[in-house]
């Protein structure tokens, strides 16, 4: 349109000039010349400036999309696909029902992620045919994009219900615990007893075994608080993590028994979602003893630590 204006304007122009040259110029003409001459002008620097502004426009979309992609991501080739590195990790949930987990090569697997289970991701592989994969972080595990959402807030699972403590907890005292020093709740630690519940409640009942947890978990779901949240329980082997964590024992690893029972699982599952909560401690901070120190604990509950983050994954 700028364009067209300006042609238009230069043409009468030069039919001006076409007369004047046959006919002369008078002083009135002359003034009438300068003033198409300052239209011409104007319109040009009008023309001059739209185009640099929509060249500026598009350099800088282009140039933003660019900075906030290298904010973003780090890129990376491989044979299977396009990855995306995230800086830092990323939670979402399964949106289905249920969801098959897949290998590195996409391939599916026979292990499947139940509804609302939340995940935390570490890279983004976008592939030719337009569908997306997401890498489970520290595992090699892959989530197609389309079987995750966004999760609920923090501490408020998709019932809506807020995640509390639960309230059927039964204090049994331990004189094994001290001072945290101030040191800040940051870590779940998880155990294993290698003893029954009544046989853990009553050694950790005693000044001379040295050894104490927060809670303690039975066979029925029993929970059993032995030091105060507030203090330092003996559990973990390290004076420093003991200070900044919470120690819980679940019953199981003797006398053939292992793993957990369901309704000892599902109490478990409540009493740890319960102090993530209440303490801001992160899914990522819920640990292993074999974390800490050279053990096998929970090893009667939990083989691997791949065994482990797959229950966190499914459940925290």
């Amino acid at each position: 349109m700028v364009k067209s204006i300006s042609l238009v304007v230069l043409v009468g122009f030069l039919l001006v000039i076409g007369y004047t040259l046959s006919h002369g110029v008078s002083e009135e003409q002359q003034q009438k010349l300068e003033m198409i001459q300052q239209l011409k002008d104007s319109f040009q620097e009008i023309e001059d400036s739209i185009l640099s502004s929509i060249f500026d426009l598009a350099s800088h979309g282009k140039g933003q999309e660019e900075d906030e992609q290298d904010s973003i991501v780090e890129m990376t080739d491989d044979n299977s696909g396009r990855d995306q590195i995230l800086p830092q990790q990323i939670t979402r949930c399964i949106a289905p029902v249920s969801a098959t987990v897949y290998t590195q090569t996409e391939a599916p697997t026979s292990t499947r992620l139940a509804q609302n289970t939340r995940i935390s991701l570490s890279v983004r592989r976008e592939n030719g045919n337009g569908s997306s994969f997401f890498k489970v972080a520290n595992q090699n595990q892959w989530i197609r994009g389309a079987d995750l959402k966004p999760c609920p807030s923090t501490g408020t699972p998709s019932t809506g219900t807020p995640v509390t403590m639960p309230t059927n907890i039964k204090f049994v005292a331990s004189p094994n615990k001290s001072s945290r020093q101030g040191q800040r709740i940051q870590f779940i630690i998880l155990h294993n007893t290698q003893g029954s519940l009544t046989s853990t409640l009553s050694w950790f009942q005693q000044t001379r075994s040295q050894v104490s947890a927060h809670y303690v978990v039975g066979r029925e779901g029993e929970l059993i608080q032995m030091v105060s949240d507030t203090d330092n329980a003996w559990h973990a082997g390290d004076s420093t993590v003991n200070r900044q964590s919470i120690g819980i024992e679940i019953v199981s690893g003797y006398s053939g028994v292992n793993g957990m029972t369901s309704v000892q699982e599902q109490a478990v599952i409540r009493l740890v979602k319960g102090l993530m909560r209440k303490y801001s401690v992160s899914v990522g901070n819920v640990r292993p003893h074999r974390s800490v120190v050279a053990t096998a604990c929970p090893g009667s509950i939990w083989s691997t630590d791949a065994i482990f983050n797959s229950w966190k994954s499914r459940n925290l």
